[in-house]
């Protein structure tokens, strides 16, 4: 199955079925928690190319004064990656 996807987009894969999206800013994958979470094997594409979801590469979100409460529960997943420089980047 081929899918066709902004380069501003990856898709993300659990095994070899299609998942969720995500992109890549900085070369940080940034998607939703429940995306990618406790899931073994999930990967995502990017310029043809697989690259292994790491839990372990989580860029901790702190929260922001009375914006975002520390008890709240934010569905955001931000991860560093293997792609050491990206042209999409933010200006």
């Amino acid at each position: 199955m081929f899918m066709e996807f902004s380069k501003y987009i990856v898709p993300i894969f659990l095994d070899e079925n299609y998942y969720g999206t995500g992109f890549i800013v900085n070369g940080m994958l940034i998607t939703a928690n429940h995306v990618v979470m406790n899931k073994l094997h999930t990967y995502f594409v990017y310029e043809g190319k697989r690259y292994h979801v790491d839990i372990n590469k989580l860029v901790v979100l702190e929260p922001i004064g009375k914006i975002l409460p520390s008890n709240q529960a934010l569905d955001l997943f931000v991860c560093k990656t293997d792609i050491e420089s990206s042209n999409l980047s933010l200006s």
